[in-house]
């Protein structure tokens, strides 16, 4: 009968069993479920913040500069970028210019490391006005080019670029090959798109050479029209049979090199789920190089100096710096839920070359205004996500961090460390006291990046074990060392450096350097304090002064030194400073040039040899006013450096006096 019962137990909580089971399992892939979708999602968004983009000239990149990277291997970048630029009185006053530009890119990531690229541009530029130059004109350009990058030492990347541009012919469609131009660019980036906080931009730096063989596709061009001129001077000094700048505007036509530097920054901003905007900026410098040899002809007024002469062109020795294309631009890059797809507007802007013309230049457009399309065919496929159907594993136990960050040394708690745990959760900060508390973790590994402005930043780590817990952890920053700095320079009163001067510094010890070349001087560490400098130089008069030097920042000092005179106007002559020509204006305590030079060579005199006791100094005249001129003595010696404490006026109270300073008189 018992065995019966028991029997019939068994058979009733069996289904229950088997019921809880099922339950648990499908929490558990439901539970799989929402993660795996999270990471595919997560991993679609990292996807789409690091997409490559086509440059104008068919490397990927921003606007214009080159990024040392590019997408996955067999990736093909296309697009299509269309660029106006209008501009009245642009070339001529009262000359209506427009030029429309088209250019079709085309990049692939043929390996790991290398990207290779190509761009055909063609251009129109048509005027109101038919003299000096045509009212139209067409231009067409090739470019090929390959770039490669090597291991990236993030966030640090770094590669190089070569590219050939081909131009056609004056009249023609077909390149010629004579007028190829090579450019040679150095990449950098500094790239933050991968950091769990803050806001993932990215920076670049673009420099190059351009060698520049643009002017061979005139060449016939011009010298036809020399040929033809009847009274022609010598090349050098011939203008009339140059082209036109709005024949160099068009055809990009340029006769010397540039060395190129560029700086630029991207933020991709997430404006909806795979949705992203990415505004840039860009400023571009091309600085000329004529390596060519080109002489160009100046204009001269009578007297055979060079002018400029409104409508005609200059030359680059001529304007310099006003002349040397300069670009500044603005750009928004917007990138919709289709995959592959991207759009951007862009603004332009001529910051230099766009109202001085120079024969060696093509003239660089006030502003011009871009859009491009493009797609991005992407060699990997769309990840999918497998869903266990039965997950019988429970969730780990998770466990916290209870942590407290102290100073090495002194075992002093920190307040105000960031904690960063990766990937793991968000970043914490420690309280006054110098303790933190992590949110809930799984079990394993937890590594965090301690950062403090007056610490070395720092790691630490801990274990959650399998079944969870909380953990203590103590971590510890070494401090950062405090110093100082003081960086100046040595100058006669005209601004001219004075170089091999001796700089004297004391303070908690004594320091002394001399004066180089450009009269600059440093010392690059000194504890946080009060200091006194002197500064000394044979041919001119001593000057000290006092300053502070505060924790972890640099000061400035700038010193204008007197000339010493040929012949010394202050002697001490027993036991009294003799300046002869230390004389008051009238019955006023004011000055005169020669008694300010008389002071500075007193408080010359009082630096190099410094007396035991204190010097009394009494002023010319008698009872207020002797007073007061004394007063205004000691106040221009202690401006000039010499120490309050070594200066006496008279009538008033002293230690022990070494010498006297008396005015000469009225």
């Amino acid at each position: 009968m018992r065995c019966c019962w028991l029997l019939l137990c068994a058979a009733l909580v069996a289904p229950v069993q088997v019921v809880q089971a099922q339950a648990e399992a499908a929490v558990n892939a439901a539970e799989a479920s929402a993660e795996a979708s999270a990471e595919a999602s997560a991993e679609a968004s990292w996807a789409l913040r690091h997409r490559r983009f086509s440059t104008r000239g068919g490397s990927s990149g921003g606007l214009d500069l080159a990024h040392p990277g590019s997408g996955e291997q067999g990736a093909v970048r296309l697009q299509l970028a269309i660029d106006a630029a209008p501009a009245d009185d642009f070339l001529l006053e009262g000359q209506s210019l427009g030029q429309l530009r088209q250019t079709l890119s085309l990049g692939v990531t043929a390996l790991p490391s290398m990207e290779v690229f190509a761009a055909l541009a063609g251009s129109s530029s048509s005027s109101d006005r038919a003299e000096p130059s045509p009212t139209s004109l067409q231009a067409q350009r090739g470019q090929l080019g390959v770039k490669v990058f090597g291991a990236q030492l993030r966030p640090l990347h770094l590669g190089g670029q070569l590219s050939a541009q081909m131009q056609s012919d004056q009249g023609s469609q077909a390149p010629l090959l004579s007028a190829t131009s090579i450019d040679l660019r150095a990449v950098a980036a500094f790239d933050l798109r991968d950091r769990a906080q803050g806001l993932p931009w990215v920076a670049r730096l673009n420099l190059g050479y351009r060698f520049d063989n643009s002017a061979r596709v005139i060449k016939a061009t011009e010298d036809g029209r020399y040929a033809l001129l009847d009274d022609a001077r010598d090349r050098n000094d011939e203008d009339r049979h140059l082209v036109s700048r709005l024949e160099r505007y068009a055809m990009g036509v340029n006769r010397v090199d540039r060395f190129e530097v560029g700086v630029g920054a991207e933020l991709p901003l997430a404006i909806a789920r795979d949705s992203y905007l990415h505004p840039l900026v860009e400023w571009r410098l091309g600085v000329p190089v004529n390596r060519q040899g080109y002489t160009c002809p100046l204009r001269t007024d009578d007297d055979g100096a060079a002018t400029r002469q409104s409508g005609v062109d200059s030359c680059l020795g001529l304007e310099g710096f006003a002349a040397w294309p300069m670009n500044l631009s603005f750009g928004l890059r917007a990138v919709p839920p289709i995959r592959g797809v991207s759009l951007s507007l862009m603004l332009d802007l001529g910051l230099g070359g766009s109202d001085r013309f120079v024969h060696e230049l093509a003239p660089n457009t006030p502003f011009t205004i871009g859009f491009t399309l493009g797609y991005d065919y992407d060699a990997r496929p769309a990840k999918v996500v497998r869903v266990p159907a039965v997950v019988a594993e429970k969730k780990p136990a998770p466990g916290r961090v209870l942590g407290q960050v102290v100073d090495a040394e002194s075992g002093a708690p920190i307040a105000g460390v960031t904690i960063a745990l990766g990937a793991r959760g968000p970043g914490l900060s420690s309280a006054a006291d110098g303790s933190f508390i992590s949110h809930e973790l799984s079990p394993g590994a937890v590594d965090f990046s301690l950062s403090h402005a007056d610490y070395e930043s720092s790691s630490c780590s801990a274990e959650i074990a399998s079944a969870g817990g909380d953990v203590e952890l103590r971590c510890s920053l070494k401090a950062l060392p405090v110093f100082g700095s003081l960086r100046g320079r040595v100058t006669d009163v005209f601004g001219e450096p004075i170089a091999g001067a001796q700089v004297v510094l004391k303070g908690a010890g004594e320091l002394q350097v001399v004066s180089d070349g450009r009269g600059g001087f440093e010392f690059p560490e000194l504890s946080p304090g009060s200091y006194w400098v002197r500064v000394d130089s044979g041919a001119h008069l001593s000057r000290a002064s006092a300053l502070e030097v505060a924790p972890r920042q640099g000061r400035e000092l700038s010193v204008a030194l007197l000339g010493r005179p040929a012949q010394p106007g202050v002697v001490i002559e027993e036991g009294r400073v003799v300046a002869a020509a230390l004389r008051f204006e009238g019955s006023e305590t004011q000055l005169g040039d020669e008694a300010a030079l008389a002071l500075a060579e007193v408080a010359d005199l009082l630096l190099r040899q410094p007396p035991e006791g204190r010097v009394r100094i009494v002023g010319g005249g008698d009872g207020a006013t002797s007073l007061a001129r004394a007063q205004e003595i000691q106040r221009r010696l202690v401006e000039a450096g010499v120490p309050a404490s070594s200066l006496d006026v008279a009538g008033e109270e002293a230690e022990r006096v070494e010498l006297s300073l008396v005015v000469a008189g009225q």
